[in-house]
């Protein structure tokens, strides 16, 4: 398959990268990396509603990704 241009990027960068590593990104990026990454359908995304501030926490173990968070948002209530 062919990777979208935020993969491609996110896969370039991580090799050099520290153990954890932050990502701000508008929703529509980080939607492609989330379905890319834990190969989720196109059409279970389009039921996803990604939160404006919300984090998602992303684990690569033996060549996997797995989510450890999903579209949380705990830390922005006070």
């Amino acid at each position: 398959r062919e990777l979208s241009r935020a993969e491609a990027a996110l896969l370039a960068v991580l090799p050099q990268a520290p153990a954890r590593v932050l990502l701000v990104a508008h929703r529509g990026v980080l939607s492609t990396l989330l379905m890319e990454t834990l190969a989720v359908p196109l059409d279970e995304l389009r039921h996803w509603r990604l939160g404006l501030g919300s984090l998602h926490i992303l684990v690569a173990r033996d060549g996997r990704w797995t989510a450890e968070l999903l579209d949380g948002h705990d830390h922005l209530e006070s």
